[in-house]
C-alpha cells in the first residue's frame, strides 16, 4: 500500500485503505516482567471495554512477547514490560479500533476462595487479620491468604 498525497494518481483496484473488520479485534496489552512467569499464551482472560455498555468478554492470551517492550523503555529504563496480544472471542459492534480496555488475565481459579478487599487485611502478631461485624461489633479473625491481585476493591 503506497502513501497517498494531494493530486495523486490512483488506477482501478489499487489498494488505497486498510479497513479493520470489527469481527476479529484483538487487544494489546503489556505485563510487568514481575507477573510475566505467571501467564503464557492460551491462557484464558476477559476484556471490558471502558466505553462499552455490554458484559465483559472472554478472550484468549495469543501472544506475548519473548523481550522487554523497546517503546516502554524508552520513557522509563529501569521498566521492562512485555507487550501481549488478546484475542476476543465474541463479536460486537460495539466496539472499535483503538479503544481502551481492561484485560484480566485468568492466572488461577479457586473455587472455595473467599474474596476480600486488600484494605480489609491487616497484620498483627505476624498474622493476616480482618474484622467481620458480628451483631453490633466486630471481632477480629485470623486469616489464611492465597493469591492477591492487590488492587481495591471497586464496589
Amino acid at each position: 500500500m503506497k502513501w497517498l498525497t494531494i493530486g495523486a494518481r490512483v488506477s482501478e483496484r489499487e489498494e488505497l485503505m486498510e479497513l479493520p473488520d470489527p469481527s476479529h479485534m484483538i487487544a494489546e496489552a503489556k505485563f510487568h516482567e514481575s507477573v510475566v512467569d505467571m501467564i503464557t499464551v492460551g491462557q484464558q482472560a476477559v476484556v471490558t471495554v471502558d466505553s462499552a455498555t455490554s458484559a465483559p468478554l472472554p478472550a484468549k492470551l495469543t501472544y506475548l512477547g519473548v523481550v522487554p517492550d523497546s517503546q516502554s523503555r524508552w520513557m522509563n529504563p529501569d521498566l521492562k514490560v512485555y507487550r501481549a496480544e488478546v484475542e476476543i472471542d465474541a463479536s460486537t459492534s460495539e466496539f472499535r479500533p483503538q479503544m481502551s480496555c481492561a484485560i484480566e488475565v485468568v492466572v488461577q481459579d479457586i473455587p472455595d476462595a473467599t474474596y476480600i478487599p486488600v484494605q480489609a487485611v491487616f497484620r498483627r502478631g505476624g498474622k493476616a487479620r480482618c474484622y467481620v461485624v458480628n451483631g453490633a461489633s466486630a471481632v477480629p479473625r485470623d486469616l489464611e491468604l492465597g493469591l492477591s491481585n492487590d488492587s481495591k476493591c471497586t464496589n
